[in-house]
C-alpha cells in the first residue's frame, strides 16, 4: 500500500502549539539571538532528501559536475559561519547535527555529505540515521527539520512543499521542547559517525568524475 504524506509535510501541530510564525529573516535573527545563549548544546535535525538551494554556488556546480571546484567552494561558504564554530571550540559548545536518510541517497545528499565532511573538521559533530525501512517519506510527523538549543528554545523550519526554507517558528513551550529532546535521544541512539557512514556506503570525497 503506498504511504500518502497528506500534510505531514508540515511539522506536526504539537510543535507549533503557542510557536511564533517568522519569515525567513526572523528565522535568521532569532537563530544569532538564542546561538548567543547557549551554554551546552545545539540540536540540529535534517529529514529533507532534497533542499532547494538555488544561490549555493557549490551546490550548483556539484549539480554540473565541476567537482574540482567544489571543495574551495565549501570551504569559502563554511567562513560565513565562522563565528558559529569559533563558539563551538571558545565556548565548549556541542554543534551535533542528526541527519535522517533514506537510501540510495538523493543527489543532493551526496553533495551535502561532501559539505558536512568539510563542517565536521569546523567542529559540527554530524551523525547519520539510516530510515530506509520506515516506509514513510522524509520528513513526517514523526521526523522534521528543528533547531534545539539547550532546553531553552527551538526553532522549526519550514520548507514549504519543496524544500525551499520559507521561515518558520520559535517555540519556547515546555511540552515542545521536552519532546522534541526525547525525539532527539531516541533517534541518536540509531545513529552512526558521519565518518562510519561514508565507509559503509564506500562514499568518496571527492566523487569521482
Amino acid at each position: 500500500m503506498t504511504y500518502r504524506m497528506n500534510n505531514e509535510i508540515q511539522p506536526p501541530a504539537w510543535a507549533l502549539a503557542g510557536a511564533t510564525r517568522l519569515n525567513l529573516e526572523e528565522f535568521g535573527k532569532e537563530f544569532i539571538r538564542y546561538w548567543r545563549d547557549v551554554r551546552s548544546r545545539v540540536l540540529k535535525f535534517e529529514c529533507w532528501q532534497t533542499y532547494q538551494e538555488p544561490d549555493t554556488r557549490s551546490l550548483h556546480e556539484y549539480q554540473h559536475g565541476n567537482f574540482d571546484v567544489v571543495q574551495s567552494l565549501l570551504e569559502g561558504e563554511a567562513e560565513f559561519d565562522r563565528e558559529v564554530y569559533e563558539d563551538v571550540k571558545k565556548k565548549s559548545i556541542q554543534f551535533i547535527r542528526v541527519r535522517l536518510v533514506k537510501l540510495p541517497l538523493s543527489e543532493y545528499l551526496m553533495f551535502e555529505i561532501w559539505n558536512y565532511v568539510v563542517r565536521s573538521r569546523l567542529g559540527e559533530s554530524i551523525e547519520i540515521v539510516d530510515l530506509s525501512d520506515d516506509g514513510r517519506p522524509l520528513p513526517n510527523h514523526s521526523y522534521f527539520d528543528f533547531l534545539l538549543f539547550d532546553a531553552t528554545a527551538a526553532l522549526v523550519h519550514d520548507y514549504g512543499t519543496d524544500g525551499l526554507q520559507v521561515g518558520g517558528w520559535l517555540t519556547t513551550s515546555s511540552d515542545a521542547l521536552k519532546r522534541l529532546k526525547a525525539m532527539g535521544e531516541r533517534v541518536r541512539l540509531e545513529s552512526i559517525p558521519l565518518d562510519d557512514f561514508t565507509a559503509k556506503q564506500s562514499i568518496e570525497i571527492p566523487p569521482r568524475g
